[in-house]
This record gives structure tokens, sequence and C-alpha cells, in this order.
């Protein structure tokens, strides 16, 4: 098991990686960061990943019983909560299993995703 502190510095990182990401494609020749700016991969990705996400946290926006809502969420707040499960740093048995399966490259491609979503 990796320590709190390498985690951190993950978490840190991964951050830092998808928001420069982000910000790298809003600014290509003044394009807005979207799915047609943004590199084949990532968004398309992320879109494939989510069909399980979406199983519990409603792709409208809105938090259904207990389960939050995860559209539109910040791509650093969305990355933070993943390793945090991920970690054992937050305890939910689903979401612990879920994310164990998750390498970074997932996570990142599922928090692009989601934050580009828009509640209905």
């Amino acid at each position: 098991m990796i320590d709190a502190t390498a985690w951190t510095w993950t978490r840190r990182l991964l951050v830092i990686a998808v928001t420069a990401s982000m910000a790298a494609l809003a600014s290509v020749a003044g394009a807005p960061a979207t799915e047609s700016a943004a590199p084949d991969g990532d968004l398309a990705y992320g879109e494939y990943l989510s069909s399980q996400c979406v199983t519990c946290h409603q792709v409208s926006g809105h938090a259904d019983g207990g389960v939050p809502a995860i559209v539109g969420l910040p791509t650093d707040a969305f990355v933070d909560a993943l390793l945090a499960y991920k970690n054992g740093e937050r305890d939910n048995q689903v979401m612990r299993s879920v994310t164990g399966a998750l390498g970074l490259e997932e996570i990142a491609a599922l928090a692009a995703y989601f934050a580009k979503l828009s509640p209905d």
C-alpha cells in the first residue's frame, strides 16, 4: 500500500496535470474547452467509462437517495474524491471497489467528462 504522503503528491500532480490540460485546450486558437477541442481519447474515454458511474450518480446532475451529484463537478474536486476513496481516506465500500479498479488515466478521463456536463 502506498503511504499517505505519496498519495497526497500523486493527487496534487494529477490535479495539476488535468487542470493544465484543460487550460491548454481552452487556449488553443481561442477555442473553448469542448469535446471537439479535446484530444480524441480523454473525453470519449471518460464518457465510455461513465456508464458505471451513472448507475448510481444521476446523469441529470440531481442527487438521488443520498448519492451525490457529480455532473459539473470541478476536475480537481472529482480527482480528489476518487483518489480519497482509492486510498481509503473516504469510507464507502462501493466507491472503494470501483476506484480500486481505476488507474490515474481513467480518473482523469472521468473528471474531464463529468466536469464538462451541465445539470438538467
